[in-house]
């Protein structure tokens, strides 16, 4: 990557309305994935949990709706994500 992560993140976060935060063990360990939803947190983006288990949620992104995945239909997914996207934007 020739560019800067962090203006990457800083330019493209205030473009967005809502902010999927897909969690993993290594997305909780991962220092660029934490700095993006804080900076996303702090500029009052909604963030939508996308997770397999609700433990690799960050412990302060528990109390938010999101999306339990399940591996086994994509389509339910892609229903669900769209839901809560259309619920979050619209309040």
């Amino acid at each position: 990557m020739q560019d800067n992560i962090i203006e990457y993140m800083s330019d493209n976060l205030g473009r967005c309305h809502v902010v999927l935060l897909f969690t993993s063990p290594n997305a909780l360990d991962s220092k660029p994935v934490k700095k993006e939803w804080t900076a996303a947190d702090a500029m009052g983006k909604p963030i939508l949990p996308i997770f397999l288990k609700p433990d690799n949620i960050p412990p302060l992104l528990r109390s938010r709706l999101g999306v339990e995945f399940d591996q086994f239909d994509f389509k339910k997914n892609i229903t669900d994500i769209y839901k809560l996207i259309k619920k979050k934007t619209q309040s």
